[in-house]
């Protein structure tokens, strides 16, 4: 049985909670990223796609934060991005696939991007679980590069969905669901604490 960590390795996307009042979000490697996988994404969330990463990647990307005044431990949006090429309008599902795996290419340099465009790079903070860092780790721990796409859970009628919500369809839908809460700065494959919460059972 795949455990939340082989799945984040496999490529596929993930449920990322948070507690019961907060919102859930839809995670995927952003290497992995393909049109049908973010139609799907698009379709199940607000249609804001963020791409979480270090702060390291953003430098080396030339992507400055929206604001200056975001602090250093919180996750902070950096000027939104396209794909320099490959793409038309940069707003369907195979243009923003390509502008993600752009992000998640290690070759990738900044003249690969024109700003402002249709996804939102997410600059992970240094301390904390929050949603761009519990992001930024997971991808780490599976072994892939530390970008993802990341998108708040809705429901038919546009609300957020919350934690229980959240937990049903991925029962519905075969996903795995892993609680951020659980996750440290320092995990590693050996950390009980996180093997335990990457090792939840498909609800």
């Amino acid at each position: 049985m795949h455990t939340g960590l082989q799945a984040v390795r496999a490529g596929n996307p993930v449920i990322l909670i948070g507690g019961d009042r907060l919102p859930a979000d839809v995670l995927l490697p952003a290497a992995a990223a393909d049109p049908a996988t973010i139609a799907w994404i698009v379709r199940h969330t607000s249609g804001l796609l963020c791409a979480p990463m270090p702060p390291g990647r953003a430098r080396a990307l030339r992507l400055p934060p929206m604001t200056a005044d975001g602090e250093s431990h919180q996750s902070v949006p950096a000027v939104t991005v396209d794909a320099a090429a490959g793409i038309t309008t940069g707003i369907s599902a195979a243009d923003r696939t390509r502008t993600l795996r752009v992000l998640a290419d290690p070759g990738a340099v900044p003249e690969d991007l024109v700003r402002p465009g249709h996804v939102i790079p997410l600059i992970a903070g240094g301390t904390g679980s929050g949603r761009a860092e519990s992001a930024v780790g997971l991808l780490g721990l599976a072994g892939l590069p530390e970008v993802g796409v990341l998108a708040e859970l809705v429901d038919a009628r546009a609300e957020l969905l919350d934690t229980p919500a959240a937990v049903s369809l991925a029962g519905t839908l075969g996903l795995r669901v892993i609680d951020r809460r659980a996750l440290t700065p320092s995990c590693t494959d050996r950390c009980p604490t996180c093997r335990a919460a990457l090792a939840m059972p498909r609800f």
